[in-house]
């Protein structure tokens, strides 16, 4: 009975150094009018300029910190892009880069993606 107790304070040790985080966050630099939130859920990710006319609202970049693997980095960095663009007021952003970069000797990774935030006229 002490040897199960002790196997389970010995596993709960080791799991709890081995804790899975997932991370994102966010920053911007507004262009100078700061405008009312938008839905999240309705900004649009562009590859190129759109062809409708827009102006910028600024600057968007975001990382994100997935353990699994490289798609849920992008899906996390991605997620808090689209919720900074929203705060600020934007309908899409434009990526300019986006980075798959290396931040330890374990193997982690994050994705970094740096967009122009805009708004249709």
């Amino acid at each position: 009975m002490n040897n199960k107790i002790l196997y389970l304070l010995l596993a709960v040790t080791l799991l709890s150094g081995c804790s899975i985080i997932e991370t994102s966050e966010a920053t911007h630099i507004l262009n100078g009018q700061a405008y009312p939130a938008t839905d999240v859920q309705s900004i649009q990710i562009l590859l190129e300029p759109p062809s409708q006319d827009y102006i910028v609202v600024g600057l968007v970049e975001s990382r994100g910190m997935g353990i699994t693997t490289e798609s849920k980095d992008l899906e996390l960095s991605m997620l808090a892009l689209k919720n900074e663009a929203a705060k600020i007021g934007a309908n899409a952003v434009i990526i300019q880069s986006s980075q798959q970069q290396l931040i330890s000797g374990d193997g982690s990774t994050e994705r970094r993606i740096s967009a122009t935030a805009i708004r249709f006229k």
